[in-house]
């Protein structure tokens, strides 16, 4: 949207529960001290490289949904976005994700913890529902992401047929060797994998292939050659590097 700005999980409302000693003290804010706590977020929120007067900030962050009062108190007109999942997936989610560590965190590396923390943090939610007169739309996860996948495709589909300039990386597609794909980023980001031909010099890591998308699917696009036909390949400097690395790394 324009004029939005979204903050991903930044520490703004957690440095400010910590200044005031906790969520105990919430009731207790004079006006004065509410006005000064704000100032502190959005002066967090320019030290973050954002904007103090964006249209719409978007603060991020799950763990918000227990310090409910506090933001209340700070924003009363702030409308409060919940996407719904189902607990198991959550739950399993948080055990699995590489977070960074901290206290937080910590909960998430036993399975059973994390189910702990779950109910605690939903369970603080409910009470700060059920209290405060908050603004809240849900939306269910599932059916954004398939509301995502489905927005996803139709924008791919419109790749098709068309010419682009593909750069190359490694690592990247799990299947390359044994669908005989190389993959790569088109200019605007998109993923694409692009069949080597029989016969084809293979370009590096770090080249530019020419290729046209023959296919869609919501995360990627494939670029195969019907006839047969060898790639169009654009030797780079990044490919160079490439060969250099790979010399350096047989000694």
């Amino acid at each position: 949207l324009p004029g939005a700005q979204v903050l991903e999980e930044q520490p703004m409302i957690p440095t400010l529960e910590q200044a005031i000693g906790g969520l105990a003290s919430v009731p207790a804010l004079a006006p004065d001290a509410l006005a000064d706590l704000r100032a502190r977020y959005w002066a967090m929120v320019e030290d973050l490289g954002a904007s103090a007067t964006a249209d719409l900030t978007v603060d991020k962050h799950p763990l918000h949904m227990a310090r409910m009062p506090l933001i209340h108190r700070l924003f009363p007109e702030a409308r409060i976005l919940l996407v719904e999942r189902h607990p198991y997936d959550v739950v399993l989610s948080c055990f699995m994700a590489n977070f960074r560590p901290n206290q937080a965190m910590l909960s998430f590396t036993d399975l059973e913890e994390a189910a702990r923390t779950y109910d605690a943090v939903f369970t603080a939610w409910s009470q700060a529902e059920a209290r405060l007169p908050l603004t809240v739309h849900r939306v269910r996860y599932e059916r954004l992401v398939a509301l995502q996948d489905r927005i996803s495709l139709e924008e791919n589909q419109k790749q098709v047929g068309r010419r682009i300039d593909v750069l190359l990386s490694t690592g990247v597609g799990k299947k390359d060797a044994e669908t005989h794909r190389l993959t790569g980023r088109a200019e605007d980001n998109r993923l694409v994998h692009v069949e080597l031909p029989a016969g084809s010099v293979v370009p590096r890591p770090g080249d530019v292939v020419s290729v046209t998308v023959t296919h869609a699917a919501p995360f990627h696009l494939l670029a195969d050659s019907p006839d047969g036909a060898p790639l169009q390949i654009r030797r780079t400097r990044a490919g160079d590097a490439w060969d250099r690395t790979q010399a350096e790394s047989c000694g």
